[in-house]
């Protein structure tokens, strides 16, 4: 039982689960629409489709962003902060 307490998801895992929950969440809905539209002649599936697709691209673009905005700021900051600088010559 400590074992599955002190089990703890990093931020990338997280991420991961919630796009996984998007995606599955995204299909039973395009199989709802496709298979029992309320209204005939909607193109509610084709919209939702093209909604999932975006947010999947637009979520793999954010967060390639976030990474490289968030090491170059760290880093940024390590070499302001340091302790001590040395020559690499």
């Amino acid at each position: 039982m400590e074992e599955i307490l002190q089990f703890k998801l990093s931020m990338e895992d997280k991420i991961n689960i919630g796009l996984l929950i998007l995606i599955l969440y995204g299909i039973i809905e395009m199989a709802y629409l496709y298979f029992f539209k309320k209204y005939e002649g909607m193109r509610d599936y084709k919209q939702t489709t093209m909604n999932f697709g975006f947010v999947i691209i637009l979520n793999m673009v954010v967060s390639s962003l976030i990474g490289v905005v968030s090491k170059g700021a760290f880093s940024l900051w390590a070499y302001e902060n340091s302790i001590f600088q040395s020559d690499l010559s």
